[in-house]
């Protein structure tokens, strides 16, 4: 419970750090966390800013950041803090800073963050910064957490992205023993779920054509009256049967996990 109290502490200093201006009264909160938690937030803080530091490259397309010595000297000790530094990163990692340090960020959690980083680094596989979402990427591989399989090969077939990032997803689904292709539907496997896709298709466009006729029927005072809540009482489950025929049929064998991989 302390180390919960503790978490949502630091996380709350670390926002109202980026905001306040006041040094005396980020000092004595700062001091306070230490007192009763034993958390040296400073160091951690001053770890992260670190992260930070770069060269920048002009270059044609924009300005270009190379991680100085500091920024790798920063992300190694971080790595040696292990799981202590894990929330702080995570903060880091989501937030508005700058890219090159979000990116560092992702690979500190590839070395140390274990499976409470893989939500964070998925989210992160949308960033609208290329470099984030490549070293997401890669730390998600590094984890080796299957929840990130799905997302990962997503990223890999999503049209117009970078080709250094589809490259970093692709590395990452090899960790895994993954390929980039998307999982067949059913009905590219075999002829039966093809039949099944298509009797799904034709029982709602007939149920459908005929709930119209039935409808259409209750308005025009001229047609033979029907029994149209029957028609609609056999029709509608029908449609609803159809549709799921059809996508069950358009949809990929969900693969059965070994006992062995579960565990792993």
């Amino acid at each position: 419970m302390k180390g919960i109290i503790a978490g949502i502490a630091f996380w709350y200093y670390s926002e109202v750090n980026s905001v306040l201006t006041d040094f005396v009264l980020q000092f004595y909160f700062g001091a306070l966390l230490e007192r009763m938690f034993g958390i040296m937030t400073s160091k951690f803080d001053d770890l992260i800013r670190d992260l930070s530091d770069a060269d920048f490259e002009k270059r044609p397309h924009g300005q270009v950041a190379f991680a100085t010595k500091t920024a790798f000297q920063a992300k190694d000790q971080l790595i040696a803090m292990g799981k202590e530094a894990v929330p702080a990163v995570i903060v880091c990692l989501m937030s508005q800073s700058p890219a090159h340090q979000r990116a560092m960020a992702a690979q500190v959690l590839g070395e140390v963050g274990g499976t409470d980083a893989v939500n964070a680094l998925i989210n992160m596989l949308r960033d609208p910064e290329m470099l984030v979402r490549g070293f997401s990427a890669e730390a998600l591989g590094k984890i080796g957490d299957k929840r990130a399989v799905a997302p990962l090969r997503e990223m890999a077939n999503r049209q117009g992205e970078v080709s250094e990032v589809i490259a970093y997803a692709k590395g990452a689904l090899n960790r895994f023993g993954e390929t980039a292709a998307l999982p067949k539907s059913r009905m590219e496997k075999g002829t039966l779920w093809k039949a099944v896709y298509w009797i799904g298709i034709l029982m709602v466009i007939f149920s459908c054509l005929t709930i119209g006729l039935t409808l259409f029927s209750m308005s025009d005072s001229s047609v033979v009256a029907i029994d149209w809540p029957a028609i609609i009482g056999c029709t509608g489950p029908a449609v609803v049967l159809g549709g799921l025929l059809a996508y069950i049929a358009s949809r990929p064998e969900k693969p059965i996990q070994s006992n062995e991989s579960e565990d792993k």
